[in-house]
């Protein structure tokens, strides 16, 4: 007796995925290093660590959300759930990603300008709370598309994110351009903010206004290449605000000091 198959051929690996894996695999090994070094130190617990490890984190998803999308994409075939779960996911490291990066840009303005005070358990506890609500606004956002804000039953409303509609994503990059304009006015006068959000916008910048201005029929290939200098920001975090710091750097040599100087 004669068994057929019908499992649907799954479609062929292109340079694309492979840079997909690659890069996902990268960002996860690297902010999980973070991530785990600043959580393992009691020493690290100053305001600017508590942001970093939760941009550490916020990468670290991200990370994971670009392997599970290779997984489902070329190895597993793809369904709604699949794709509602990563876009999900990569909306809530996202957010997450662009709060606490903001959050470290205060961090260095009010260390800066509040010297004398700032840096003390009061400064603690406020960090905590606001990672906590930072927290708590990126999941409700990335819930979005699971909880019906999505264009599987509407095509002609996708973005150029699928399953993302266009309204969704607009409303996303919108808000991000908002956020560093405003961010940008806090940071006058001081260089070392202006480098830090010109990096940031210089990787998310292009697919923010490809976001705005493209829709379901705009060329995927542009949206890949939007999204290509986008996941190096998350490459990018750890060495420029992490791996870069002294304390960080020495815990392997020194695992007891409690010198908490940046560069």
């Amino acid at each position: 007796m004669q068994e057929s198959s019908t499992q649907p051929e799954l479609p062929p690996l292109t340079i694309w995925g492979v840079a997909l894996c690659i890069s996902g695999t990268l960002i996860a090994t690297e902010n999980a290093i973070v991530v785990t070094t600043i959580l393992a130190t009691p020493s690290l617990r100053a305001p600017v660590f508590l942001l970093l490890a939760s941009l550490g984190l916020a990468d670290l998803l991200a990370g994971v959300a670009l392997l599970l999308h290779f997984l489902f994409r070329f190895c597993v075939e793809p369904s709604d759930w699949s794709d509602l779960l990563t876009s999900g996911l990569l909306v809530t490291s996202l957010t997450a990603s662009l709060c606490s990066l903001m959050g470290v840009a205060l961090d260095r303005y009010l260390s800066l300008s509040h010297a004398l005070t700032y840096g003390s358990g009061q400064s603690r506890r406020r960090a905590a709370t606001l990672l906590l609500l930072v927290w708590l606004g990126a999941c409700v956002i990335g819930a979005g598309p699971a909880m019906g804000w999505h264009c599987l039953q509407e095509p002609n409303s996708c973005s150029v994110a699928r399953p993302l509609t266009r309204t969704y994503l607009s409303l996303l990059c919108g808000g991000f351009l908002m956020i560093v304009v405003v961010t940008l006015q806090l940071g006058k006068g001081f260089s070392r903010l202006i480098l830090v959000l010109s990096v940031f916008v210089g990787c998310w910048m292009p697919f923010s206004l490809w976001g705005l201005l493209g829709d379901a029929s705009s060329p995927p290939l542009y949206t890949y290449a939007t999204l290509v200098p986008a996941a190096g920001s998350s490459l990018l975090n750890p060495i420029l605000y992490s791996l870069r710091n002294k304390d960080i750097r020495k815990i392997n040599l020194f695992p007891d000091s409690d010198q908490t100087k940046l560069i």
